[in-house]
């Protein structure tokens, strides 16, 4: 969960590029299955109208939702899921289970935190090359 950090971190502090490295981390930007999850859940908590623009009171209804579409659309995958659940009623327990759940975390911590990395470009605009972002990010020619 640290790995775009370290390009980060790299830009930041470049004397220590010959030290760092991420594992299993494509430095590429945001983009394909991986954004459309993480929009849908952001839509669905800001478009809840109990959001109020982050001025909520109590937390948004839609944060449970959102949270529990992730944890299912990324855990396990399809087969899994068929093992575990392959009736509807099945697979309504298992919703109605994560639902029935407490949500520990916060509408506007939640939309941060899977919104943080939506900017993050490591290529220079127009480029196909995702090593060229590297090598321009860190100063590297």
């Amino acid at each position: 969960m640290g790995g775009m950090n370290v390009w980060l971190w790299g830009e930041r502090y470049p004397g220590y590029n010959g030290c760092i490295g991420a594992d299993g981390l494509a430095a590429d930007a945001m983009a394909a299955r991986n954004w459309m999850l993480r929009r849908l859940m952001l839509e669905t908590i800001r478009n809840d109208p109990g959001y109020d623009n982050g001025n909520y009171v109590a937390q948004p209804r839609s944060l449970k939702y959102a949270a529990a579409f992730f944890g299912i659309a990324t855990a396990g995958g399809t087969l899994n899921y068929q093992r575990q659940a392959p009736t509807r009623e099945l697979a309504d327990r298992i919703i109605d289970a994560r639902l029935a759940g407490p949500v520990a975390a916060d509408a506007n911590d939640f939309l941060w935190q899977w919104s943080s990395s939506a900017d993050y470009e490591p290529r220079p605009p127009g480029s196909r090359n995702p090593g060229m972002g590297l090598r321009h990010q860190f100063g590297r020619r």
